[in-house]
């Protein structure tokens, strides 16, 4: 809320308690035809109390939630040059895995599980979207090593391996396509940070 606006709330609720008393004090005297004005004088004190109390509180609060959001944004802040370091080197390990996985698309797989327990403690230590997005990429992989990677192995390479079908490639496609997606929210994760620290 901003402070004009909790500046009126305030305002019209000390309006309408105010008004609210003059007319309550008022229709009280007439209704019960009051000559002594010590009870009306103690009601109002009663009143007054607890219209205080409440306005009070309602400040009190006020000023606490802005105090918590003003240490949560200064903790958030103190994060981001750490943070930018995890991506960093997020990214250099990714960039590792595609241009290898480029070269030899089969060793995808390795690299990705030589990586792996790095990129899953920076992710966790990033936000939840980079460890989600990881959790993807675990996902594909398992499946794919579940399933094994289709070859024919009536056709062998130069070194006397059997060769990976057109499935084969498709099924390592789809993983280089979710390290491609992880590494470009690596790329979208920097830029936001850079810009929240330069704020």
């Amino acid at each position: 809320m901003k402070k004009y606006e909790i500046g009126l709330t305030i305002s019209v609720l000390l309006t309408f308690t105010l008004t609210m008393i003059v007319i309550f004090t008022g229709v009280f005297i007439i209704f019960f035809s009051i000559n002594d004005f010590t009870i009306v004088a103690a009601l109002i004190g009663v009143v007054g109390a607890v219209i205080g109390g409440a306005i009070s509180g309602g400040l009190t609060l006020i000023g606490v939630r802005y105090t918590i959001k003003h240490e949560k944004d200064i903790r958030n802040k103190d994060q981001i040059p750490s943070k930018i370091e995890l991506i960093r080197k997020s990214e250099f390990n990714m960039k590792t895995i595609i241009n290898n996985a480029n070269l030899m698309p089969s060793r995808v797989f390795e690299d990705f599980d030589i990586f792996k327990d790095v990129l899953f403690e920076n992710a966790s230590k990033i936000d939840i979207d980079c460890y989600n997005e990881l959790l993807k990429i675990v996902e594909i992989i398992d499946h794919i090593n579940k399933n094994g990677i289709e070859t024919d192995n009536e056709i062998v390479d130069s070194v006397g391996r059997p060769t990976i079908t057109e499935k084969g490639y498709s099924d390592l496609e789809v993983c280089k396509e979710a390290l491609i997606d992880y590494q470009e929210l690596l790329n979208k994760k920097m830029f936001f940070y850079q810009k929240e620290l330069s704020k």
